[in-house]
């Protein structure tokens, strides 16, 4: 090797390197950080070629060009041994490229190639692509820090699944984006070799070209590690890799650090932290939690009433949905109304908690009524997701009024302890208004308000009266027991959620009521029953109506068909002479039988139809003067309470989302109103109701087992601050 180097150097008049000549090792060319020189890599190309059992070459550094470069990939040509080439931090360059491409299939052993920091472009980034595949060895492939635009990306994205053993890539700070980022999402959807991934530092979001990555996320099944920091993932970005990697049970890390992932993307990864538990990672330091996006018209806190078309086979529609299923849970068939696929209607049950069965095609049509979600001990926060929080408290990056701030955007998506809540104010400790403030951020996510005193020992007295000054109506709510008479001001926001709390509580109770049959237990509960029996009436009406007419016709017309009647009776005559005396030695007609046996005849007939006629009409009667006392109650009831003098279907089609409602005398703004399960709840205004629950929730029914009630007895529970009162609900059975 030495004699080779210098008479090769003598050739290029070139000095030789007293370092090279003294290396001895032939299975190892390590030569980086040497800033060789494009010159000196061509005088040790023709050694390089002689080392028949080099395994590893590392030519980083070395202000290597591109005749050096195809020189040194000539010479290593047919080298069944090397296992790893580093050309990173060099300008191999077009001809560089073109040497490699020409060499690498030669290369049998070939695991790992590095071409970081070599400014390579999408031309020669296709040249090298079309022979990738043939390197059926490779298994790590690093090209960040070039300039792959998006037809690079695309020649990557159609070679990726070509390459049998490839398990980590890494393109990151490149300039991917637009088709190309679309064309790897789509690989990665059918790829399960590739374990890791970086793609940090390019430009992957902010466009709907992302929206082909959902596929990539459900679907993978290989990959294990992903990376997308630095992308500009806004908030519809966000909801693609969120929603669909909750249906994705491989990945094991995420990082998507630095990006304005926005206050819907904040809720959104922190659900999907909590999901990956505690075995999984999900890392999203510096994020902007303040930015929205336009793109994103979807917010999973307020879609209540919204009525939904999305068609399945685009993804952010898909990803849309399986948000909605899992936001809906179990009451999936309460909370998607009216659902359709392709205009015929559908059973959601099968899609309870399986948002993989949703299906890829068609359009789905459905009316969503939200139910706020209750904070419950299944769903407490992981240890993993407490650290994070609390860090994210106690960052000294960051102002305490802009932490805190994030920690109320998030609190939708926590449900913590007490005690949890008391380590995190030891941790973070934060100023006494911070401690408020963050106490007020999570009360409504806390599921054991019994332990509040855990909290109340790391507060004042003075800050326990203004914490309870600020909670208003919301510090003696009770979600087990919630009856009581509420006045709020709906432009605060703990009373506004307390009116949303409060609607959940009763669209809850309202469902079990339903699903077993019970009594309707609305202040106007009766009114169904009026409307059973004003059809029913109505039907028998129209039966009384029509069999009465129908007797006028016949008795009208008896004596125009008098002839038929009599040949009828006289039919019926002669059968019984035939039966009774056996034989008849003349046949009988209607002359021989006498008048009065005429006029018998047509008394048996007129007395049928009058005793018909008398029977149903004095069964019927009744129906009738009843149906005529319900159509004119319902007639006052429904003007009275509608405001309306004409449209009366309108208050039963209202009353249909009306029933088992558990509101009395709402009003809103000083007027009355009807609140029905479906009515979104306005921005402002004052709302004046009383609640009066229905002894079906979690509360009441601790009451019955403490006090060995009958299971059978329905209750009220009586909210009064803290004792509760249990009185029968025989008398609305």
């Amino acid at each position: 090797m030495r004699v080779i180097y210098l008479t090769k150097c003598k050739q290029l008049n070139l000095v030789p390197k007293a370092s090279i000549v003294t290396r001895r090792r032939n299975d190892e060319f390590d030569l980086k950080h040497f800033g060789a020189g494009d010159a000196t890599v061509q005088a040790l190309a023709p050694s390089v070629h002689n080392m028949k059992t080099l395994q590893k070459m590392d030519l980083r550094d070395n202000r290597m060009a591109e005749l050096g470069a195809s020189e040194m990939m000539d010479a290593v040509r047919n080298n069944v041994a090397l296992h790893t080439i580093d050309l990173s931090t060099n300008r191999i360059g077009k001809l560089g490229i073109e040497a490699l491409s020409r060499t690498i299939h030669t290369l049998l052993s070939l695991r790992s190639l590095d071409l970081t920091h070599n400014k390579l472009t999408d031309s020669e980034i296709v040249v090298l692509m079309s022979s990738i595949p043939d390197a059926i060895n490779l298994a790590n492939l690093n090209l960040s820090n070039n300039s792959i635009a998006s037809v690079g990306a695309e020649a990557i994205g159609h070679a990726l699944n070509q390459c049998p053993n490839l398990c980590s890539l890494d393109l990151s700070w490149n300039a991917i984006r637009g088709k190309g980022a679309a064309a790897i999402g789509l690989a990665l959807a059918s790829n399960s070799v590739l374990t890791n991934l970086n793609l940090a530092w390019n430009g992957l979001g902010g466009s709907k070209y992302f929206d082909l990555w959902a596929d990539a996320l459900e679907l993978n099944t290989g990959l294990l590690s992903m990376d997308l920091s630095h992308n500009g993932l806004d908030e519809r970005n966000c909801l693609i890799i969120c929603e669909n990697l909750k249906l994705n049970t491989v990945i094991t890390k995420l990082v998507i650090n630095d990006n304005p992932l926005g206050p819907i993307g904040a809720k959104l990864v922190f659900k999907l932290m909590d999901m990956f538990g505690e075995d999984r990672q999900l890392l999203f330091e510096k994020c902007n939690f303040d930015a929205k996006s336009k793109q994103c018209d979807f917010n999973p806190s307020e879609c209540t009433g919204t009525s939904f078309e999305l068609e399945m086979s685009e993804p952010y529609d898909r990803s849309v949905a399986l948000a909605l299923v899992r936001i809906a849970g179990k009451n999936i068939v309460d909370q998607w109304r009216t659902p359709k696929l392709d205009r015929s209607a559908i059973d959601v049950a099968k899609y309870l908690g399986r948002g993989d069965l949703l299906p890829r095609l068609g359009t789905l049509e459905f009316t969503y009524v939200q139910f706020v979600r209750k904070a419950t001990k299944d769903n407490v926060m992981n240890v993993s997701t407490f650290n994070k929080l609390t860090a994210m408290i106690a960052a000294p990056d960051r102002s305490e009024v802009d932490r805190l701030a994030q920690v109320q955007t998030l609190a939708e998506e926590i449900d913590l302890t007490c005690l949890q809540l008391a380590k995190m104010i030891d941790e973070a400790k934060p100023s006494s208004r911070g401690k408020i403030t963050l106490i007020l951020n999570l009360f409504s996510r806390i599921v054991d308000r019994e332990e509040f005193y855990e909290i109340e020992e790391r507060l004042t007295t003075e800050e326990i009266a203004r914490l309870r000054l600020d909670l208003g109506p919301m510090w003696s709510y009770s979600d087990d027991n919630p009856t009581g008479h509420y006045k709020l001001n709906l432009e605060a926001n703990f009373d506004r959620e307390l009116a949303s709390k409060v609607l959940s509580v009763n669209n809850f109770e309202r469902q079990i009521r339903k699903d077993n049959n019970l009594a309707d237990t609305s202040d106007d509960g009766y009114i169904h029953i009026c409307i059973y029996v004003y059809v029913y009436t109505c039907v028998c009406i129209y039966i009384y109506i029509y069999i009465w007419v129908y007797i006028y016709v016949c008795i009208l017309y008896t004596y125009r068909y008098f002839p038929i009647c009599i040949h009828v009776y006289t039919y019926i005559y002669k059968c019984k002479y035939i039966l009774s005396m056996k034989s008849a030695k003349t046949p009988i007609s209607p002359t021989t039988i006498s008048p009065t046996r005429r006029t018998t005849g047509i008394y048996i007939y007129v007395y049928i139809y009058m005793y018909i006629y008398i029977y149903i009409h004095i069964h019927l009667y009744p129906y009738v003067v009843v149906s005529i006392f319900v159509f004119v109650y319902i007639y006052i009831y429904t003007h009275t309470h509608t405001h309306s003098s004409t449209h009366m279907h309108k208050y039963v089609y209202t009353y249909m989302y009306r029933h088992y409602m558990n509101f009395r005398n709402e009003t809103y703004n000083g007027a009355p109103f009807r609140w029905t399960g479906v009515w979104r709840i306005p921005a402002s205004g004052v709302l004046e109701f009383d609640y009066v629950a229905t002894g079906t929730t979690k509360y009441v029914s601790h009451i019955f087992v403490k006090r060995n009630l009958p299971k059978k007895q329905e209750t009220y529970a009586i909210h009064l601050d803290r004792p509760v009162c249990i009185l029968c609900r025989s008398l609305f059975r």
